[in-house]
Order: C-alpha cells, then structure tokens, then sequence
C-alpha cells in the first residue's frame, strides 16, 4: 500500500518548513592515479529534528518504507536522509502522483533544480548550469490548492509555536522568511483564522 495523498501533503508542508534538497558537487578521487577527477553530484532530502520526535521521523519511515535515521547525539538531534535512489523510486513518484507542490521559494528553486538533473541525467557536476524560473502562487491561489489543508498540517509541525505574552495572553504564531513567502503566510492566516492578516511588516531576520 502506498502513501495517501493526505499524508504527502502534511509530508511536503514538514519538508517545506525544516527540509531541505542538498544538490551539490560530490568530489570523486581516483585511487590508481591519486589525483582528483571530475566531480558527481551529490542529492538527497534532510529533515533534521529534536531528539524528543524521534517517533515523528519513525512514523514517516515507516509509512515510506525507506529513508534513513541517524542520530546526532552531540546536539541531540536525530536527521532523516532520502538518498538520491529513494526520491527517484519513491518520493518524486508520489508527488507526481498526488500532483502536489513545494510552495516554499528555496524549497522550489531546490525542487525545480532536482528535477533539471534528472530528466537530463547529468552525471557531473560542471555539466549543471541551470536557473529556475520561480512562480510565487498568490494568497488566493494557494488556499485553492486541493492538498494545502494537509501541507499546513506539516507546514505547522515544522514552523508553528504556541506562546503566552507577559500579560498572560495566549496566542499561535507562523514565520516565515523572506517577502517570497508572505503569500504563504497570508493563506494560512486566512485559513486558520478565517480573515485577511493585517498588514505584516518584516522583522529583523526578514520573517513575517
């Protein structure tokens, strides 16, 4: 039984907010010669989350049924890989298959330049010269997308903190950096709470 699309959509919303697609250089070396030779590239999905959800990374290996855990234990964190073969075999697939989206910017560009080197099977790094074209969705847009409930359930585990004020009010915040993705934050202010955000101003690391 493979993953339902409920599942891949709260899936992409984690990716979205604390994943990420590593695509770079990987430095080959040829032991006869001992010399340095043309470099591969490297690809895999990172999650990296606190060791207290540990049961989080196992559910999603469990409901994928591939990837692997490794624990950094010096900054008690736990990571979650998917190698090059398991988005090609399992994660790109279902995506495809869901018609589901990143909607995070980075998490696009990194996306698009993925799916650059796959369909033309570029085997060396040198060989990439790409520069993805990157459409932002609208507030509007983005809250009629069919998966966007399920991405926001993802999206919120990632990115999502409740808090209380000094006058001991309470309340639920989102961030997000960078004005590529205030949209983002607009659908889900409009989603949750049922109205338009006021005016967001940035602050100083860029989030709203």
């Amino acid at each position: 039984m493979k993953p339902n699309k409920d599942f891949m959509s709260m899936f992409v919303g984690l990716m979205d907010g604390d994943g990420y697609i590593e695509i770079g250089p990987q430095k080959q070396y040829n032991k006869l010669s001992k010399s340095n030779v043309k470099s591969t590239i490297r690809i895999r999905l990172v999650i990296r989350l606190h060791k207290r959800d540990e049961a989080l990374i196992n559910y999603i290996t469990e409901v994928l049924k591939t990837g692997s855990i490794s624990n950094l234990n010096s900054i008690n964190q736990i990571r979650l890989i998917f190698s090059k073969k398991d988005l090609v075999t399992v994660i790109i697939p279902l995506i495809k298959l869901y018609n589901i989206q990143f909607l995070n910017y980075n998490r696009k560009k990194q996306y698009n330049l993925l799916i650059h080197i796959l369909e033309n099977r570029f085997i060396h790094w040198k060989d990439v010269n790409f520069i993805p074209t990157i459409i932002n969705y609208t507030c509007n847009n983005i809250i009629k997308l069919d998966f966007f409930d399920n991405w926001l359930v993802g999206f919120t585990m990632a990115e999502g903190s409740f808090g209380i004020k000094t006058n001991g009010s309470a309340f639920f915040q989102i961030k997000q950096k960078g004005k590529e993705n205030y949209e983002i934050i607009k659908a889900i202010c409009l989603t949750i709470a049922k109205r338009e955000a006021k005016l967001i101003k940035a602050d100083t690391a860029n989030c709203y």
